[in-house]
């Protein structure tokens, strides 16, 4: 009785789908694509204009002669010669972080408050866990925004602009639960105890009692972390 009335409704229909999906899918979508196209280089200039943002709110990376060579030993030791970028914050409220690029942040306090390096690795070696299970890059274009990830899509290129901003996004975001037992698997592979990283998460104990108790290390001795002049320069990287 009504002709056109079912098309109308069809139509609009899918009107309506084509525009969710426009709305909810095709950002998230885009904004893979884009992380997985990228180059190296340009996920490492992405990750250094992030590490300036960083800088912004933290303060600058602690740096000097003698402590860049023990970050660089440090991520040797743990992670093979093409390992991670360690970097030291002088503040942030975080004990590490993990940013585009193959850049991890370490909190200087994991240095200055411990008796070893073993704390400072634990967090290193929990931070490239998460960086490798979800693709950094992702959070990092969201909160750049869709005209500058298609703008990086197109070009290859990003500016500094739609990056500010996103240290504040990063300190404030909860961290990645890492599984117990791949974390200690990875301790074990590294040749680090997990209890004094546990410890350095609670010191009570109560909330890591399955990484104290699972050491791999406990009641055994296991390869030196850094030698004791690399420790040094570390404990002494923010006053450099």
């Amino acid at each position: 009785p009504h002709p056109g009335r079912l098309r109308g409704r069809l139509l609009g229909g899918g009107v309506l789908v084509v525009l969710a999906l426009g709305i909810f899918w095709m950002p998230g979508s885009m904004i893979r694509q884009t992380a997985a196209a990228l180059p190296a280089s340009t996920r490492s200039e992405i990750g250094r204009m992030a590490l300036g943002d960083l800088s912004r709110v933290s303060g600058a990376m602690c740096s000097g002669p003698m402590g860049n060579q023990a970050l660089l030993a440090l991520s040797n030791r743990l992670f093979g010669a093409n390992g991670p970028q360690l970097v030291v914050m002088r503040d942030g409220g975080v004990n590490a972080l993990h940013l585009p690029g193959h850049i991890i942040a370490l909190n200087r306090a994991l240095f200055e408050t411990q008796d070893g390096p073993e704390a400072a690795a634990g967090f290193a070696i929990a931070e490239a866990m998460r960086a490798g299970a979800s693709d950094p890059l992702v959070p990092l274009l969201r909160h750049a925004g869709l005209r500058a990830t298609f703008g990086l899509l197109t070009t290859g290129t990003i500016s500094a602009e739609p990056i500010a901003g996103y240290a504040e996004t990063l300190l404030r975001s909860t961290p990645d639960v890492v599984g117990d037992d791949a974390l200690l698997a990875q301790f074990e592979a590294a040749g680090v105890p997990s209890a004094p990283y546990a410890y350095a998460l609670d010191p009570s104990g109560e909330t890591v009692l399955s990484l104290i108790e699972a050491d791999p290390f406990s009641g055994r001795t296991p390869t030196p972390i850094l030698a004791d002049g690399d420790w040094i320069g570390l404990q002494n990287i923010c006053s450099e």
